[in-house]
């Protein structure tokens, strides 16, 4: 009969550097675990409660140092904010999760700093507004969400601020007047739709 693991555990490179070290307790992992580069540079922490279930901030990080992943746990499911980076320290994404569902404002960005996408999540779904960017800082896409779907104002723009389309949403499906523009800004189409039917254009 094979003994439970209890107690510290270690497990090392051939270069005698530490590869990780953590603490089982009757053969579930407990408490803080860190993982290692072969350089010595930790790469991975985690956290796990007295039955073994990922708990508090996991963190992973790029072999350089920088912080690369944060996610937060509680009862092994995501539950608190979630971050990721580039190598060089730039935030790419936030957003948080309640209960293992998205929840909340989520924001992720370019290698530049600027805003690639804005959305609200309610309990794993998209709800409310949804912008999306160009790299410049301009809005491409408005949309308006309830429970993923398409039910709203919708806006789209060229990179150079003009609105090429707007209309309406209702329960995924187009309705009422859309408009199309030419990149000039002048109107080019009126479309009206009757539930994704096209009704009149001209």
């Amino acid at each position: 009969m094979t003994k439970d693991r209890t107690g510290v555990t270690e497990k090392y490179y051939n270069n005698g550097s530490v590869e990780y070290k953590g603490h089982y307790t009757t053969d579930h992992k407990t408490g803080k675990w860190v993982y290692y580069y072969s350089n010595g540079v930790a790469s991975k922490e985690e956290e796990y409660d007295s039955e073994g279930r990922r708990s508090g901030k996991w963190t992973e990080y790029y072999a350089g140092g920088n912080t690369k992943y944060v996610i937060t746990y509680g009862g092994d499911i995501p539950n608190g904010v979630e971050e990721k980076y580039s190598a060089d320290g730039r935030l790419l994404n936030r957003c948080n999760w309640k209960d293992g569902e998205l929840d909340g404002k989520s924001v992720s960005y370019y290698p530049n700093g600027q805003i690639r996408e804005e959305a609200v999540y309610t309990d794993g779904s998209l709800n409310g507004i949804r912008k999306t960017y160009f790299d410049t800082g301009m809005v491409e896409d408005l949309s308006t969400y309830q429970m993923d779907v398409l039910n709203g104002k919708q806006e789209q723009y060229s990179s150079n601020g003009t609105l090429l389309t707007e209309g309406q949403y209702n329960r995924g499906a187009r309705h009422g007047t859309w408009k199309l523009y030419n990149q000039d800004g002048s109107l080019r189409e009126t479309i009206v739709y009757d539930h994704n039917a096209i009704k009149s254009r001209k």
